[in-house]
């Protein structure tokens, strides 16, 4: 079964076991969003297209906060993008209707080398040609080939904040911890409906599970 798997480490674990909890705990905050994604109805009902707009806007930030030099912005970014790259993973795993295939993170950790002149902006330019790949592939309705760009955007998105002196699941859990208590449910014609809302429960009783 293919999944968004965390593994194929290029270095070895350290005495202390660090890359392997590193390991687990990308795992743990990898399901944990997309279960979070499930109960909120944005892999229930929401559309790829729509996450793509929102990764977009993420991947933006990641630009911006390097620019301004912005080191909070910086993490906020990555780990927000994390976050709608696994629910595009978890749409496109639904409208390809399968259960073998989902966003991997097969070489996470691969360094990119293109030099060392302005590295960040090498690796920077190195993302978003990943994520222009992206863009096209479900532009052009190329789902099933959508993973594989997804893997190498996540790895690029790995170098940017190790490069930055940054590990990506402590960027990923500052966005999990950011998101874990909203709560609201995403409509088939894409209204989120927030939990403080009179009709949430009509909403969630109407469309969960449809």
């Amino acid at each position: 079964m293919e999944v968004l798997e965390i593994g194929a480490m290029n270095n070895a674990f350290n005495e202390k076991g660090e890359k392997m909890n590193t390991v687990k705990q990308l795992e743990e905050l990898r399901n944990n969003i997309s279960e979070w994604g499930r109960k909120n109805g944005i892999t229930i009902n929401g559309k790829v297209e729509g996450q793509m707009l929102k990764l977009n806007s993420e991947a933006s930030e990641i630009s911006e906060a390097i620019l301004e030099g912005d080191g909070s912005k910086f993490i906020d970014a990555i780990g927000d993008t994390f976050v709608v790259m696994v629910m595009v993973a978890d749409i496109l795993k639904r409208e390809l209707n399968s259960d073998e295939l989902d966003l991997r993170m097969v070489g996470y950790d691969k360094k990119i080398t293109i030099g060392r002149d302005d590295l960040d902006f090498g690796l920077l330019f190195k993302f978003q040609v990943e994520l222009g790949e992206l863009n096209d592939l479900i532009a052009k309705g190329r789902y099933d080939a959508s993973f594989t760009a997804l893997n190498k955007m996540l790895s690029a998105l790995n170098a940017l904040a190790e490069d930055s002196n940054n590990k990506l699941v402590e960027c990923i859990e500052v966005a999990y911890n950011e998101i874990k208590d909203r709560v609201g449910f995403l409509t088939p014609d894409g209204v989120f409906v927030k939990n403080t809302d009179p009709e949430y429960e009509n909403v969630v009783k109407q469309f969960k599970g449809k």
